[in-house]
């Protein structure tokens, strides 16, 4: 879990088969598995390497499959698949990843949360430990056996057309 995520969007409300374009950043050092160790581990050498590599990325510039789901006048939602690049651990990987999200214009409902017309998504996918050349520690055959070698990613968000305060 991470709740240090930054990046960007670029999508137009009116226009959504045009898809969209965007960039997300979450720190290797944010990640929290609920065990201390663990997180030390995860950021270390032979998995993450958090210190040469801190931070994990995904940058789209297409969107592709765009579907309108549900609309009303306060909200539309779509599914889509965003294709870009995840990069990992030094490693970059052409990616596809489906997605569903909703946009929404400000209303008494949606200030609590945050000001402006907001952009929310969620996602899941898988990603393999080898294509990003993680191995594990030197010497410990943990991938495999230990250690799934595939690793099921959810990412959920919100985003504002509003610059954070």
């Amino acid at each position: 879990t991470s709740n240090k995520i930054s990046g960007y969007v670029v999508f137009k409300p009116g226009d959504a088969a045009k898809g969209a374009a965007g960039a997300f950043s979450v720190p290797v050092a944010s990640l929290d598995t609920g065990i201390p160790l663990r997180d030390e581990h995860l950021a270390g050498e032979g998995w993450l390497n958090g210190a040469a590599h801190p931070n994990i990325v995904f940058r789209f510039d297409e969107t592709r499959d765009v579907k309108a789901v549900k609309q009303t006048a306060e909200y539309q939602t779509y599914d889509a698949t965003l294709v870009g690049t995840l990069e990992l651990n030094g490693q970059s990987k052409a990616i596809e990843v489906p997605v569903r999200f909703t946009y929404m214009v400000e209303s008494e409902k949606t200030k609590p949360r945050l000001p402006g017309d907001l952009l929310a998504g969620r996602a899941e996918f898988a990603v393999t430990l080898a294509d990003f050349g993680i191995s594990g520690p030197e010497g410990m055959d943990l991938i495999g056996s230990k250690v799934s070698d595939s690793i099921e990613i959810e990412v959920s968000f919100v985003a504002s057309d509003q610059a954070p305060a």
